[in-house]
């Protein structure tokens, strides 16, 4: 609902319904959160403007292994990878398959792990990097505030993070943006052998609309990383389930 005012070369105006057919709107998708460029076209005369869409803040817990859909965006979830040793947010693009046959997993295209997939299923709900590139969970900030930082499996204020495959190194870093936060020694790594446990205490932040919380994990010094030379199975695995929560 609403009206455009269109201005004429002679300064006259009228005043359009913009749900008259005549009237074109396109760009406006309140799926995902974020800006949107909405463009709109009437008699072959075209203006843009850019909205802002929020997430529904009636959600105030993100856990990905509920949250993971065939959307990228959706529930403030992204599933990205990014070529080794390239840290700037725009070095991260999108994976672009989604494999439902497992239920839940995004990776680079079917049957194809050069960059790793993120996979939540019952029993396999893990991160694996790739021997292309690293694998890279995203939380795209949804409203500013203050954060917990957690695993879905924290216990008595301790989570746990776990190697699952079957390699020899697997390594993961959380970044808030550029910023590292985990491990705190910069420019280091935490590494994992293949069936270790490492403890993760939770952690505190305060963050902005549309900060990023960047869970990326890295194979180490293996020259592959795959279980097979076709590279049609990934190798190295962390289960890392993170669960992040609005404080009040």
């Amino acid at each position: 609902q609403g009206n455009l005012i269109v201005t004429y070369n002679d300064e006259t105006t009228e005043t359009v319904s913009l749900e008259d057919p005549v009237i074109n709107i396109s760009g406006f998708n309140t799926d995902t959160a974020g800006e949107k460029t909405i463009t709109v076209t009437y008699k072959n005369v075209s203006t843009t403007f850019v909205i802002t869409v929020y997430e529904d803040m009636s959600k105030t817990i993100f856990n990905i292994y509920d949250d993971i859909t065939d959307t990228q965006g959706k529930n403030a979830w992204y599933y990205k990878y990014a070529p080794f040793k390239k840290y700037e947010l725009s070095d991260y693009l999108e994976y672009g398959y989604y494999d439902r046959s497992v239920r839940s997993a995004w990776q680079y295209a079917k049957d194809n792990f050069m960059y790793g997939r993120v996979r939540m299923v019952p029993d396999n709900r893990v991160l694996e990097p790739g021997y292309g590139g690293d694998a890279a969970l995203v939380f795209n900030v949804p409203a500013t505030g203050k954060i917990k930082l957690s695993m879905y499996n924290e216990t008595n204020g301790v989570a746990k993070i776990t190697a699952t495959g079957t390699a020899d190194t697997v390594r993961l870093r959380i970044y808030k943006n550029e910023e590292q936060i985990y491990p705190p020694q910069e420019g280091e790594w935490q590494e994992f052998t293949a069936g270790q446990t490492v403890d993760f205490i939770p952690m505190v932040l305060d963050v902005n609309y549309d900060d990023q919380i960047i869970f990326r994990v890295n194979k180490g010094s293996e020259v592959s990383n795959t279980e097979d030379p076709t590279h049609t199975e990934a190798g190295d695995k962390i289960e890392c389930v993170p669960m992040i929560s609005y404080i009040n």
